[in-house]
């Protein structure tokens, strides 16, 4: 980037190019193992992390939320639990700035529990909810409405029906509004929770029903639930083929499409495949692809990209090492890019993988793995990606197949009530994480490598502020000034040429101006 950018006062002149984009990959770890599970990043660029670890001292598995600015250094780190195990599945961000967790504690004498946890953006914990049966529950989805309210999926132990998709409804100080079992005989399990654009509640997941399925005994379809604001059952269908299939997630792509995501066995190729099936607001299937390499892959996380495209992240058997994350781009036309891969020689990205950022901020992967840390152990990756979902310091790729699908639907309908929950109050606990930097290298987010401003100009300079980055504003002719802002006013008395240099605290990351 070699162009400097004038600006007069009443019309811009110059080239509007821009630097290097930023993109990193940190190491996090602790003393033991630490299993990503999912993480978001705020407007400031802020990270969420949610993982579960051994290593806070308190007993058995406790989840651990870690806040990282921009860069991905961390700013607070703090382990939940009792003296039991204490597992997360998942966390979404919240409207008050703080994030909602979900999963599943152990108790000694009611086995595993469902749980909701609220907590603050410093990580104060402000309630936990569990739901309590004689059997066991698990949550495995969490999500904030536009009323405050939060909605949770996941499945319950019922003795006459076995599993059960589990479906509830808090308020926002975390009370019980209703509590809902879907399903029959068989297991049944919700995955993935959403509220869709006209307020009802989607969930997916997936059936072993055999009165219903299209396989031979024992076969998985999956399953797609509606409910109303009252939990009321809207729709219920399967979705399946001869062979076994489960939705794991679910995204709304348009006013009437939703487009479900999972892992499918692919007798065409003799391996486990992902699949993404469109359907409408009925659930009437439209169009289905199905994508893999040339092992077995999971879909860990996928997400809206640019327009309508879907970012896919999945955990991969690939020919050079036991397990590597795959990232890549699904467009209209349903063929697939090469996929970027994220790993090294050890096995990376079992436990789970998470997308974080959105179009304006750029992309992150959220992963762990033993390739990076330098220990026996799993550590936690974070992956900030350039445009193309590349990272300077990994160069790999694996090329995706891909085909079509069709599926047949079935409709399958039975819901009961549930009231049984009570109040749990987890310890809170510091941690202190120790991170690595593997590479880092910053961007200006300026429009020249210079900006030069006529006299009487008055105008800010640069962009919003990145949490993490160190700003250097100089200039090399005209007047003088200087600022640590991201983006100062400046008002020249004389034309002037301004320099803006970036940096990292710690001076790990390679400079951009």
């Amino acid at each position: 980037m070699k162009n400097n950018l004038f600006i007069g006062i009443f019309m811009f002149c110059g080239l509007f190019s821009f630097g290097q984009n930023t993109n990193f990959l940190k190491v996090i770890n602790n003393t033991d193992a630490d299993q990503a599970v999912a993480s978001f990043q705020r407007s400031n660029s802020d990270y969420f992390l949610l993982s579960n670890t051994t290593s806070s001292g308190q007993g058995g598995i406790d989840y651990q939320v870690t806040k990282t600015d921009g860069l991905g250094n961390t700013l607070w780190s703090f382990t939940y639990g009792l003296t039991v195990d204490d597992v997360a599945t998942n966390m979404k961000s919240t409207s008050d700035g703080g994030a909602v967790i979900c999963g599943y504690t152990v108790n000694s004498t009611t086995g595993e529990n469902a749980f909701v946890s609220k907590i603050s953006s410093a990580g104060v914990l402000q309630w936990t909810r569990t739901i309590v049966t004689d059997s066991a529950e698990r949550f495995t989805d969490v999500v904030e409405s536009r009323q405050g309210a939060f909605y949770a999926t996941g499945y319950v132990l019922q003795d006459t029906m076995e599993e059960n998709v589990l479906a509830v409804m808090l308020t926002s100080s975390g009370a019980v509004n209703w509590i809902k079992t879907i399903g029959g005989d068989g297991n049944d399990r919700g995955a993935a929770i959403i509220e869709s654009s006209n307020n009802d509640i989607i969930i997916v997941g997936s059936t072993a029903n055999d009165s219903v399925t299209f396989g031979g005994t024992g076969d998985t379809d999956a399953y797609l639930v509606s409910l109303d604001v009252f939990g009321n059952l809207i729709k219920a269908r399967n979705l399946g083929s001869a062979s076994s299939e489960e939705a794991s997630h679910v995204v709304q792509t348009g006013t009437n499409e939703y487009s479900v995501g999972g892992k499918m066995f692919n007798s065409a190729f003799g391996n486990v495949d992902v699949f993404i099936q469109k359907v409408d607001t009925n659930f009437n299937t439209t169009t289905g692809s199905f994508y893999g390499s040339t092992g077995d892959d999971d879909l860990m996380n996928f997400r809206v990209g640019s327009g309508t495209n879907l970012l896919l992240v999945v955990s991969s058997v690939l020919p050079t090492s036991s397990r590597d994350i795959i990232l890549f781009e699904v467009g209209a036309s349903a063929g697939a890019a090469p996929a970027t891969v994220i790993g090294g020689v050890s096995a990376d990205g079992e436990s789970g993988a998470f997308i974080a950022g959105s179009p304006a901020l750029g992309f992150s992967v959220f992963t762990s793995g033993s390739s990076f840390g330098g220990t026996s152990s799993e550590d936690l990756y974070l992956a900030k990606l350039l445009p193309n979902l590349t990272l300077n310091c990994l160069v790999g790729s694996e090329p995706v197949d891909f085909g079509s699908i069709s599926f047949s639907t079935d409709t399958f309908e039975n819901i009961t009530t549930v009231q049984s929950n009570s109040l749990l109050t987890l310890t809170r606990a510091s941690i202190t994480n120790s991170d690595s930097t593997v590479c880092c290298n910053l961007e200006a987010r300026t429009s020249g490598d210079t900006l030069s401003l006529c006299s009487g100009t008055s105008i800010t300079l640069g962009r919003s502020a990145i949490s993490g980055y160190v700003y250097n504003w100089t200039t090399i002719s005209g007047g003088s000034f200087t600022s640590t802002n991201a983006n100062p006013q400046v008002s020249p008395s004389v034309s002037t040429t301004y320099k803006l240099v970036v940096t990292s605290a710690d001076g790990l990351c390679t400079a951009d101006s």
